[in-house]
């Protein structure tokens, strides 16, 4: 069906809201957040928060949304600690964290065992050292953040890992890139604007043909 958002005046038929950057003031922004959690009878399925102020209080309040599967707080004004209200969200299936999460916000996110696809692109996670705990994700976007080959590591001990983005992440090797290999679910892989060289993407290619190799400007970083 198709889901209605934040301007439909019959909230109890609302599946999801969007909220955008410069619309609402702090205060605003904070009723409305207020406003839908306390709907407890809402079955809010999808809530984007893309680039808006809310902040750790505020997702606090999203914690009682026991509906909710995807959720999005990109550039908000969220810390790591606050990532673990969301250990509340028993249906939690995707999550966007872009330019938000480090590596403590990660091993927030252990608890949330629906969890299935993980965004935190920009985000300053190095080493990722609370990655391989996540072991519940099958995907997961790690582009232009600070992914090194030792946080590549982390990666390869997702068991269920079928898709991985390392779009423009500079930290990446050949020799972490390669190493990938062990991922016996991977399918999907996104190396574009990376250091690693047509010779790696070959060797790849020739081991894992099923692959699908997203590869534009390799070896421009």
């Amino acid at each position: 069906p198709q889901s209605n958002h934040v301007l439909a005046s019959d909230w109890s038929s609302t599946s999801a809201v969007v909220v955008r950057a410069g619309r609402l003031s702090q205060s605003a922004l904070e009723g409305v957040v207020q406003t839908v959690a306390d709907l407890a009878t809402l079955s809010l399925r999808e809530l984007d928060l893309y680039g808006t102020a809310v902040t750790d209080r505020g997702l606090v309040a999203l914690s009682k949304m026991s509906s909710l599967e995807s959720l999005n707080l990109t550039t908000s004004g969220i810390t790591d600690s606050g990532l673990k209200a969301l250990a509340n969200l028993p249906r939690l299936q995707h999550l966007s964290v872009m330019g938000v999460v480090g590596d403590q916000g990660l091993a927030a996110l252990k608890p949330v065992a629906t969890l299935r696809e993980l965004n935190v692109s920009g985000s300053r996670i190095g080493s990722a050292e609370q990655l391989s705990a996540l072991t519940q994700l099958s995907k997961i976007s790690l582009s232009e953040s600070d992914i090194t080959d030792e946080g590549l590591a982390k990666v390869r001990r997702l068991p269920g890992l079928v898709g991985l983005s390392l779009l423009g992440c500079a930290g990446v090797s050949d020799d972490g890139i390669r190493a990938l290999r062990e991922c016996k679910h991977l399918r999907q892989l996104d190396v574009s604007v990376t250091k690693m060289t047509p010779a790696t993407l070959e060797v790849l290619r020739k081991a894992l043909p099923e692959w699908d190799i997203e590869h534009w400007g390799i070896g421009e970083r």
